[in-house]
């Protein structure tokens, strides 16, 4: 195992070199169908470039605790020395019969098909992401109707704001006119002429009425 680059992970198959992640995760898969203990024997563990390790595998299922989770003891053994990759595999193909050459032909065939299953659940993975990217383009694009249907009504909305302020303009400008006519009416009459309110409450009167106060 080595530590991935970026988020730490305590993910096991992440962990993993990726020259055993194949077997690892076959042995995993068969070990949870089958719910017996999975033996791979010269499980070659190499990267590009890099010294290789022939290794025994081993996982074996826990028994299970109340309604947890499976639990899955894996064993890593070595059962070769650390060397070139070339120089391991040789050495495994010149140990083998004709039943280790069909158990690896099965392995093979294994990690193919763990290999399939994980496109497959990328793919699955991906058209799931795909219908939600869609799902929320029609969102963003129903939301964007509506802020078009909002602005075109706040739109008419000040417009018609702006006629009712003209309008209110134009009736305050008439009563200052006929207010500015009234003043005049009083100031330029002889007449005494003294108004009153409901309550008999003087509210105004002509200049001619102060003579009488």
């Amino acid at each position: 195992l080595e530590a991935p680059q970026g988020i730490p992970s305590r993910q096991l198959l992440t962990l993993a070199r990726s020259g055993l992640r194949l077997d690892l995760r076959a042995a995993l898969r068969e070990a949870a169908t089958t719910r017996r203990t999975i033996v791979r024997e010269n499980v070659v563990v190499d990267e590009d470039d890099e010294p290789a390790q022939s290794i025994k595998l081993m996982v074996e299922p826990l028994a299970e605790r109340g309604k947890g989770e499976q639990l899955y003891l894996v064993l890593f053994e070595p059962s070769g020395p650390v060397q070139p990759r070339s120089d391991v595999r040789r050495e495994n193909r010149d140990g083998e019969g004709a039943a280790d050459l069909e158990r690896e032909l099965r392995e093979t065939r294994e990690r193919l098909q763990s290999t399939v299953e994980e496109y497959e659940t990328a793919l699955e993975e991906l058209k799931s992401s795909n219908e939600e990217l869609v799902s929320v383009n029609e969102e963003a694009q129903s939301t964007n109707e509506e802020l078009e249907a909002s602005k075109e009504e706040m739109q008419s909305l000040n417009e018609e704001l702006n006629t009712i302020n003209s309008e209110l303009t134009s009736k305050i400008e008439e009563l200052d006119r006929a207010n500015s006519d009234l003043r005049n009416l009083f100031e330029s009459t002889q007449i005494a002429t003294i108004f009153l309110d409901r309550n008999l409450v003087v509210r105004t009167f002509t200049p001619a009425a102060s003579s009488f106060f």
